[in-house]
């Protein structure tokens, strides 16, 4: 029984050895990928540290054509006012020219409208001479 206590017993630490020789080797693996992710780390936090410095103009540019955007926005906007009361004045300008044009053929379309104002002036003008006549 001391033979089989023994051989249990090497195995054991043979089975010990295996496991320790094991465990050293997936420490020394975790170890070296542990290093390599650090390196990547590393990679990465300069590549932020450098996009965050290219980025900072590029934002501060957005900013300001942004801004420029606005100020034209809102200068568009004033000039299609002014446009809309210029348009609005052409308008009425258009209506003034019309309602004249049509005063005027209304005029010249009645030869009596013409001749009874000739007349009513001329006999304005009669009145007045005979009125200044009469009070001398």
């Amino acid at each position: 029984m001391d033979i089989v206590v023994d051989i249990a017993v090497i195995i054991v630490c043979l089975s010990v050895a295996f496991l320790s020789i094991y465990i050293v080797t997936a420490i020394r693996r975790s170890r070296e990928t542990l290093e390599r992710l650090e390196t990547s780390l590393e990679s990465v936090d300069k590549a932020l540290v450098e996009l965050n410095d290219r980025l900072a103009p590029v934002l501060e540019d957005a900013r300001v054509i942004a801004a420029k955007l606005r100020v034209i926005a809102g200068n568009v906007s004033d000039e299609i006012g002014v446009i809309k009361i210029a348009a609005q004045t052409a308008g009425d300008i258009m209506h003034d020219i019309q309602t004249i044009e049509k005063k005027i053929m209304r005029t010249l379309d009645n030869p009596l409208a013409i001749i009874s104002t000739y007349g009513i002036a001329v006999f304005k003008g009669l009145r007045a001479f005979i009125a200044m006549l009469r009070d001398r």
